[in-house]
């Protein structure tokens, strides 16, 4: 869980902290079909998908779509409209 020893640093340069795997989460993994793997905004306090509980999120479940990335901030863009359509 959350004991520092068993904490495995994830590489993201444009956060002011490192950020932080469950125990148990192996990378790479594979996303089942018809599912998504979520990360919280705020990761080192977010129960995402790398949270037993969490998992993969079904697309069933998912209620909008991203239109901005708006960070890291030199990378503002839109996101296409195709981006992530379902098969």
């Amino acid at each position: 869980g959350d004991d520092p020893d068993h904490m495995v640093p994830l590489v993201e340069p444009y956060t002011k902290t490192l950020t932080t795997k469950a125990e148990g989460v192996v990378f790479p993994l594979q996303v089942d079909e018809g599912h998504i793997f979520v990360l919280g905004d705020n990761r080192n306090n977010s129960e995402d998908s790398r949270y037993r509980g969490v998992d993969f999120v079904p697309h069933r479940l998912v209620k909008g779509r991203a239109i901005v990335a708006f960070w890291p901030i030199d990378s503002i863009r839109l996101i296409s409209a195709d981006a992530g359509k379902r098969k």
